[in-house]
């Protein structure tokens, strides 16, 4: 349904030739929050609880603002380096709940769940609910 809305706004453009409206609109569609998401895959347990502590520490610190802003931006790039841009579609498949780590506001999914494997990312399909309604149990 969502797919034949967005095909009958971009039509006119495809007569009309208009190819660089119809980029445009794509990439509104595709950029526009309504796509992707970024989350944190925490890579071990307690690695979120060590990056809550350290920016705690950091806010807490007496040391100089510029100083603390550095150690802030090395503490959003450890995160970042754990982070995967996943599609909101597969996100609403996820049977393990996101949490947000504190303070970032990041959605991050916990260390051991199903739905990330480190040798190919992130699953696309739940394979025990396909055995389970094919009857393979």
């Amino acid at each position: 349904m969502r797919f034949r809305l967005h095909l009958s706004l971009i039509e006119e453009d495809i007569r009309r030739l208009a190819f660089e409206d119809i980029q445009h609109k794509v990439e509104r569609e595709m950029d526009g929050g309504d796509f992707k998401e970024f989350i944190v895959v925490e890579p071990y347990e307690g690695f979120v609880k060590e990056i809550e502590m350290e920016i705690f520490s950091i806010q807490q610190s007496s040391e100089d603002t510029f100083f603390k802003k550095d150690r802030y931006e090395m503490v959003v790039k450890k995160l970042t380096k754990e982070g995967v841009n996943v599609s909101k579609k597969d996100i609403e498949c996820f049977k393990t709940r996101l949490n947000n780590i504190k303070v970032v506001l990041f959605p991050f999914l916990p260390y051991g769940a199903w739905e990330y494997s480190t040798s190919y990312g992130i699953k696309k399909l739940d394979i025990e609910h396909i055995e389970e309604t094919l009857g393979f149990d």
